[in-house]
């Protein structure tokens, strides 16, 4: 059964790149401690009690980071830094400290999905850089749609291979997963609307597409890219070849971009 994304869109998920707050003392925490229950309760005792405002962070297993607001605390970053090292199941700590309201970062690298190296971009500037491609071969033209197309075909089968679902292990819910990761990453909202293995069919509707919701009005279809992206990415769950068409776009005046994919026509 096709289900249709519970998305709370008032919930944006920001990264842990920066925090910015003038005429504040922020400092970064990252920590190894044991991924028990109440390891982060007792790291987070010590910062109340020394008046320190958690602001942003990730937690994975074994590890903590986050940016804290240690302008009211009432001890030296170095005491909070040792009081936390001295509990029993807090490992190696490093900090970043930043009296003067900006701070960035520095403690992790690679950035990673899984066992992949990631790389961030704001979708303006990935925007941008399709736009370049189009404005230098036509925005209408044959050459920078089909390029457009091939760039995310390419994408789109790598990121099926990224997933590792493959025909006969769960498909139908696998193929769910995949499409749920385009509105993880910021892609829009996309739903999976019809799938059909039976026949290699499928339908794709997507909401606030990065591709197209900057052109919103501007009279014709626009998402190459993303179509390429998806018929690259059905090209590997069906094993064929498959391509994508676009029947609504928002960047022609629909509500929803809305993506048809089928086997490709095999040219005589």
């Amino acid at each position: 059964m096709v289900q249709t994304p519970n998305i709370q869109r008032d919930r944006a998920k920001n990264l842990f790149i920066a925090e910015v707050a003038p005429s504040r003392h922020i400092m970064e925490f990252s920590m190894s401690l044991a991924n028990t229950p109440g390891t982060l309760n007792d790291v987070t005792d010590i910062l109340a009690k020394h008046n320190v405002n958690i602001l942003t962070g990730f937690h994975d297993r074994d590890h903590w980071s986050f940016f804290a607001d240690v302008t009211k605390s009432d001890i030296k970053p170095e005491q909070l830094e040792q009081e936390i090292v001295a509990l029993e199941r807090v490992g190696e700590i490093r900090t970043l400290d930043e009296p003067n309201g900006i701070i960035v970062d520095t403690l992790h690298y690679p950035v990673k999905w899984g066992d992949n190296r990631a790389i961030i971009l704001r979708a303006r500037t990935l925007s941008s850089m399709l736009d370049s491609i189009r404005n230098a071969f036509g925005a209408e033209g044959a050459v920078a749609r089909i390029l457009l197309h091939t760039m995310g075909e390419a994408a789109g089968r790598a990121m099926f291979e990224a997933c590792a679902v493959h025909p006969g292990d769960k498909l139908h819910e696998g193929i769910y997963h995949i499409i749920g990761v385009y509105t993880a990453t910021g892609w829009g909202i996309f739903n999976l609307k019809l799938f059909d293995p039976t026949n290699a069919k499928a339908i794709v509707q997507a909401v606030d597409n990065f591709e197209c919701s900057p052109y919103a009005g501007s009279g014709s279809f626009h998402s190459h890219f993303v179509r390429g992206h998806l018929a690259g990415l059905f090209s590997q769950v069906f094993n064929r070849r498959m391509e994508a068409t676009e029947t609504a776009c928002v960047a022609r005046g629909d509500s929803i971009c809305e993506f048809k994919i089928e086997p490709a026509q095999v040219k005589s």
